[in-house]
């Protein structure tokens, strides 16, 4: 029984509904804090052999008032360091195994020791007193961006952003060579930021375009294909595991080969504790990212399926949107797809979602069965019975899980034990993201057991109305005010519907209605909503809505009261909506 109207919003980011699969044994994080730090940039962090402390340094605050800020893991603050007597842009930060700590500053390279205490600075015209100026000359600085201690040699390499160069010192400051230039040949730099070192020894720099690996010796070995993001590689860190993890959170292997995403800032500056946990420094927080177990993996990397939009386009005088779609999977042979619509154009949380249920020429077997991968195939959508609007922008959505999984988003679940006795759990914890993606695609595909009310009607287990099912709407037939309809208005409003001289009444704006034949029924029922106030600029609000499914007999006499909207006002209080109830004949609510 339908006694309401409504229109579908859905709230949900953009995302695939597919997570990534990996090959072997791979790291899983888990964000178990974050804190405030005012301007946060380079980050680093010391353990003391001899007092198992464990401690954060973070770069924070702008200019001259720059500092270094020092946090347990909790993000308990233990002290705030002075940079010199003067300081200027402190950007990046490194401390050798004895706490001595080394700063890139704007100008200069600054060294202390691990109380504060002032002991070297290099850079032109640079002094306790001094941050200095730019310069081009041998341990001369201008913008340095990073800096890092080599674990073998322990010298200090040092990026200079406009000298687009690698200057190496001693831990006295003594300058002992440079490599690189600006240019586009290879070792040279477009806009050098962040170095970072692997287990092997190799310097990596990240060159805002492009990954640029040299030898210790300035040696140039490779650089990685330059990429179409011009930001894309601002700040990289290396795991002793051999993982990168760029400063957008993107994890790679030394090779490069994509691994999968972390939700990092677009700034961030990383690295990782020897345990394997990551400390990411972006715009104002410290973040913990606790690495939790190892993954056991599927022998055979299961590649992620990439939906692909390769047209749209609407048919001439008529209201057909026809999409052409691709789903790239190199190693599944097909996909289960489910698709939706966004209304203005932007996948957000104030956008109007659609689902597009009015498939055309047979293209409706495509949604929510498995179709084959690496081909274009089309779906064609009559819009206007699901989309009312005249006007507007639509972008669409593809959400897919491939044939080796049997759900589309990675539900995670311990196995005790694997068939070769290693454990093996998959991320942790569970996201938001991972239920929103879920619910997506199960609304999207017409999943058996999913409920959407969609203007005014239920799509139940894939269909609008189940087969074989008759479906009865109440209204409140057109009446206002406090009383209700009238008998003349309930059946002259049920006119050439299934309710046409079905519905009776003993009260005004009670309707009665008689079960025509035994069975299990569905009934739903929605309060109505209230009146708006102009002056107050203040929305409506929609009435509660309830839903069950009962067991009826013929002969049943059942009472149904719809609520009317609320009335408008100019005053501070506008009219409550109207309450819907559903009863038996002895007055017990459904």
């Amino acid at each position: 029984m339908k006694t309401y109207a409504r229109e579908l919003t859905l709230f949900f980011t953009l995302l695939l509904a597919c997570p990534i699969g990996h090959a072997a044994e791979q790291d899983n994080w888990y964000l178990a804090n974050e804190w405030s730090v005012s301007n946060t940039k380079g980050v680093a962090y010391y353990e003391d052999d001899v007092t198992g402390t464990r401690q954060i340094y973070v770069c924070n605050g702008s200019g001259t008032s720059a500092k270094i800020s020092v946090y347990d893991l909790n993000g308990s603050l233990a002290r705030h360091i002075t940079i010199a007597t003067s300081r200027n842009y402190a950007n990046d930060l490194a401390l050798d195994e004895n706490g001595t700590i080394y700063i890139a500053e704007y100008h200069a390279v600054t060294c202390l020791e691990n109380d504060g205490t002032f002991k070297w600075r290099k850079g032109k015209n640079a002094s306790i007193s001094s941050y200095g100026s730019g310069g081009t000359g041998n341990a001369e600085f201008d913008n340095v961006q990073g800096i890092m201690l080599h674990h073998s040699t322990g010298e200090i390499f040092v990026a200079e952003r406009n000298n687009r160069r690698i200057q190496v010192l001693d831990k006295n400051g003594n300058f002992l060579r440079k490599f690189g230039s600006q240019g586009t040949a290879p070792g040279q730099f477009y806009e050098l930021k962040n170095l970072a070192v692997d287990s092997e020894g190799k310097i990596h720099a990240a060159d805002r375009r492009r990954i640029s690996v040299f030898n210790p010796d300035g040696t140039f070995l490779r650089r990685h294909p330059e990429q179409s993001n011009s930001s894309d590689w601002e700040y990289v860190s290396i795991s002793k595991g051999g993982l990168l993890i760029s400063h957008q959170g993107h994890v790679y292997n030394l090779e490069m080969s994509y691994i999968g995403d972390l939700p990092f800032d677009d700034d961030a500056r990383t690295l990782f504790t020897p345990e394997g946990d990551i400390i990411e420094s972006y715009n104002h927080k410290i973040r913990i990212w606790k690495r939790a177990y190892r993954t056991k993996g599927l022998p055979v990397r299961n590649v992620i399926p990439q939906p692909a939009v390769r047209a749209i386009t609407q048919r001439a005088g008529t209201n057909i949107i026809d999409l052409d779609f691709e789903i790239i999977d190199p190693d599944d042979a097909n996909a289960t797809v489910g698709i939706l619509a966004a209304q203005d154009g932007a996948f957000t949380d104030t956008s109007k979602w659609i689902l597009p249920q009015t498939w055309v020429d047979g293209t409706a077997s495509k949604i929510g069965t498995p179709i084959a991968t690496n081909q274009v195939h089309r779906v064609s959508w009559n819009v206007k019975p699901d989309w009312t609007d005249s006007t507007g922008t639509l972008k669409f959505e593809i959400i897919c899980h491939d044939a080796r999984r049997t759900s589309p988003v990675d539900l995670h679940f311990l196995t005790l034990p694997l068939p070769d006795g290693n454990l093996t759990i998959s991320r942790s914890p569970l996201k938001d993201s991972d239920f929103e993606s879920y619910a997506k695609f199960l609304i999207a595909t017409r999943a058996t057991g999913v409920f959407v009310d969609i203007n005014g009607s239920i799509i139940e287990n894939g269909a609008q109305v189940p087969n074989g099912s008759t479906q009865y709407i109440f209204t409140n037939c057109g009446a206002s005010g406090k009383d209700g309809p009238t008998w003349t208005e309930v059946n002259a409003s049920y006119l050439g519907t299934n309710l046409a001289g079905t519905v009776s009444m003993t009260t005004q704006g009670i309707q009665e209605w008689t079960v025509p034949h035994s069975g299990t029924y569905v009934v739903e029922a929605a309060g109505a909503m209230g009146g708006r106030n102009p002056d107050a600029n203040a929305d409506f609000g929609y009435g509660a809505y309830a839903r069950g499914k009962f067991n009826l007999s013929v002969g049943d006499k059942i009472k149904i009261l719809v609520g009317q909207m609320g009335l408008n006002s100019t005053s501070n209080n506008s009219g409550g909506g109207g309450g819907s109830f559903v009863t038996t004949d002895s007055d017990i609510p459904l």
